[in-house]
């Protein structure tokens, strides 16, 4: 098998201590088939310049956007990868060797999912993968943990009009396809809480109708038994983040 290059997007603006540690993840990695891309929308933090300090290790495209996803979309045109994951500023791979050990299993399918570890509350909680069936109610694994052909992705609709759920807005257009994936109970990322999905729930909630509704044509019992579980999920976050925020 041809080993697939990879592609790394990691978005940021204005998070130069999030992207320093996103780089040193990425930059010792054992794995050397993957080109870097950061996509800036024009912070004044000092990023344009430590990327410069770089070198040819990582390639800046520093310009304003319209939020993530359109800075995203932009990371994805310039990927030359045959596969791309997306690591934005303060996310990290889980270790040296996690790019390679995750490239083992990037077989040809059209999306894999791997294990995340998600950071928060003093601890670690690990985010198994689900299979792409798992897209009817939720997204099968963290972005971070999710290898996307190139190819494919670029043929989905693009998640524009969304603020939060666009991954699971991509999920479920790969669901509708039927594209073949694989779920790998590898952990490839480590995903800090606390970021703008951490306390918008009603937002999450809402784009994730959405979503149900107009990709999946889900009815509506299903549609609300979902609804009801994210906005409660989100009020145990607030809670928790709130109380440890006191102490």
């Amino acid at each position: 098998m041809i080993t697939p290059k990879v592609t790394i997007v990691s978005v940021t603006y204005n998070n130069i201590s999030g992207l320093r540690r996103t780089a040193n993840s990425v930059l010792t990695q054992t794995f050397g088939e993957f080109e870097w891309l950061v996509i800036d929308g024009a912070s004044s933090d000092g990023t344009v310049e430590f990327c410069r300090l770089l070198g040819p290790a990582c390639l800046c495209i520093s310009e304003p956007d319209n939020g993530i996803y359109d800075a995203m979309r932009k990371g994805l045109e310039k990927a030359s990868g045959a596969y791309v994951v997306f690591l934005n500023a303060g996310d990290e791979l889980a270790g040296p060797n996690a790019l390679g050990e995750a490239v083992e299993h990037l077989d040809g399918a059209n999306v894999v999912f791997f294990s995340t570890l998600i950071r928060g509350f003093g601890g670690d909680r690990l985010r198994r993968p689900r299979p792409l069936s798992a897209a009817t109610y939720s997204v099968p694994a963290i972005q971070q943990s999710t290898f996307y052909n190139v190819e494919i992705l670029r043929g989905l609709q693009w998640p524009v009009d969304y603020k939060i759920c666009g991954d699971y807005f991509l999920a479920a257009q790969l669901l509708r396809q039927g594209c073949t994936h694989r779920s790998i109970p590898k952990v490839v990322s480590i995903f800090a809480l606390g970021g703008v999905s951490t306390g918008s729930f009603l937002r999450l909630a809402s784009e994730a109708w959405a979503v149900q509704d107009q990709v999946l044509g889900l009815g509506l019992p299903v549609r609300i038994t979902s609804a009801c579980r994210r906005v409660l999920t989100g009020l145990a976050v607030l809670v928790t983040f709130s109380v440890l925020g006191r102490r």
